[in-house]
């Protein structure tokens, strides 16, 4: 299992191909792993909590409230 880490995330390709190499069956915290090759994952993709967050502040700047808001795309 390789944690969510900065180090570790600069560096995923070349730890997506070490486990490949070596045969080993890996599990990342983040979804951006899998997308660039890892085995499985169980973590959420920041982007859409980011994506989330900015509707909300955005809600709350146009003086809507909050529960209000819509979430989808």
């Amino acid at each position: 299992m390789v944690s969510a880490d900065p180090f570790f995330y600069s560096r995923r390709e070349h730890l997506i191909a070490l486990a490949a190499r070596h045969a080993i069956p890996t599990l990342y915290k983040i979804r951006e792993y899998v997308e660039v090759g890892g085995l499985m994952s169980y973590g959420t993709v920041f982007r859409d909590g980011y994506h989330k967050g900015g509707i909300y502040v955005g809600c709350i700047l146009k003086g809507v409230k909050p529960l209000s808001c819509r979430l989808s795309r």
